[in-house]
């Protein structure tokens, strides 16, 4: 079937991040199905993100591929320079004040001479291809942080106008107040109390119960909706006990600190109060023992860490207590290697100082290779091959400093490619 006779489901095939365009003069699918369709209250309820912002500048990725007997140009990857207005949710992972600027970009699941079928398809009303400089939009996203100046990679991505803000508070507001409803379902404590030495408190008996250095005094703060922390602060610097509890209601992280930094042993709890694990600090870094725990609470891993680096021999055990594998670091160099709590092995990744430097691999539970790439300085660099059980490759790659310039679904395609 061609384009042109599903004009509202290819307007949107290029993209998850932006749909609902008219069809533009780049190649994209012949066709698409709409499996499922999700509204803006269920974008919201999926967004970390939420911010108004104008488009400064549009970069679209483009490449040519062969369909049909012929070159065929089509957007590989959708990129938009974005001004930083108001943030309406997410500000703790915005790590840009408003008036700095971000990129948002997306790779495309489509290209000529495919279909595709489109899941929790969102219809804004607005194409990215079609956006251009100066256009006011409400940028939604998840799983990602933005930093100024550097790309954003984000799994779940819309852009919508900017006059639908309004619209998008009040999706926020119901969702807020369903989530923290949902948050305490099976939690020892109420909601406003939280678990401290075995009874459910509230902040203020927590804070009368905090023994401060001499000069300082227990304050309490909401560091994330619903969350509580309580730190003894003495003219603006935080000396003495730290507490964190999750939305949930159960301890996070627990320690000192020193001249307004971790010092000593802190203990830290996943959201359901399960130890994950004991770190020591020194001036703010890790120094010491680390001890890492399973859900069943058996020790995971255990090793030292040098000035915030991983340093001498690191032994990892399976759920059950067994040995499943040790490795080497020096400072920061080695190759760190993870394992499943079942003992079997998981992923390798060379680093260098700490920063991932070299070859990274995946294995499933088998032991088969599922994926293998490289990293230079901390960033993926070169052609990243995922594989099929068999061993032959389903998907290649690749990146420029952390950048994806292209992908090929085909073993031959991706040979006549060139990849730095």
């Amino acid at each position: 079937m061609p384009c042109r006779r599903v004009l509202r489901a290819c307007a949107l095939l290029a993209s998850v991040l932006v749909l609902g365009s008219a069809p533009g003069s780049t190649a994209r699918a012949d066709g698409a199905r709409i499996e499922s369709r999700i509204d803006l209250g269920q974008l919201v309820q999926r967004s970390d993100v939420i911010f108004l912002g104008t488009v400064r500048r549009v970069a679209h990725q483009r490449q040519t591929t062969r369909a049909y007997g012929e070159d065929r140009v089509w957007i590989a990857t959708y990129r938009l320079q974005i001004e930083v207005g108001e943030v309406l949710r997410g500000a703790d992972r915005l790590e840009v004040k408003p008036g700095q600027r971000v990129w948002v970009h997306r790779g495309s699941d489509s290209r000529p001479g495919k279909w595709v079928l489109l899941r929790d398809f969102y219809d804004s009303g607005y194409g990215l291809p079609g956006a251009k400089a100066g256009d006011r939009v409400l940028v939604f996203g998840s799983n990602g942080t933005l930093q100024e100046g550097k790309p954003a990679y984000l799994s779940i991505s819309e852009v919508e106008r900017a006059d639908r803000a309004e619209a998008a508070r009040e999706a926020i507001a119901k969702a807020e107040a369903k989530v923290r409803a949902g948050w305490r379902d099976g939690s020892k404590c109420k909601a406003g109390k939280f678990l401290h030495d075995g009874r459910c408190r509230t902040p203020e008996q927590i804070v009368a119960g905090v023994a401060c250095p001499e000069g300082a005094q227990a304050e309490a703060e909401e560091p994330a909706p619903g969350a509580l922390r309580v730190q003894c602060s003495n003219a603006g610097t935080f000396e003495g006990p730290s507490l964190s509890w999750g939305r949930a209601g159960y301890p996070s992280a627990a320690g000192a600190m020193a001249a307004g930094q971790r010092e000593g042993e802190w203990r830290f709890w996943d959201g359901q109060g399960r130890p994950q694990r004991t770190t020591h600090y020194l001036a703010g870094k890790r120094h010491g023992a680390e001890v890492r725990f399973h859900d069943n609470g058996q020790i995971a891993c255990e090793g030292r860490w040098a000035d915030d680096l991983q340093d001498g021999t690191w032994t990892c055990y399976t759920e059950a207590g067994a040995v499943a594998g040790r490795y080497e670091m020096q400072r920061g160099t080695g190759a760190v290697r993870g394992w499943r709590p079942d003992g079997t092995l998981q992923s390798e990744q060379e680093q260098v100082a700490g920063r991932a430097m070299g070859l990274n691999r995946l294995y499933d539970r088998d032991g088969k290779l599922e994926l293998e790439g490289a990293y230079v300085d901390g960033r993926m660099h070169g052609l990243f091959r995922y594989l099929r059980p068999d061993g032959t490759v389903r998907l290649t790659l690749c990146y420029r400093r952390g950048d994806e310039v292209w992908r090929a679904e085909e073993p031959a395609e991706a040979a006549q490619r060139r990849c730095p």
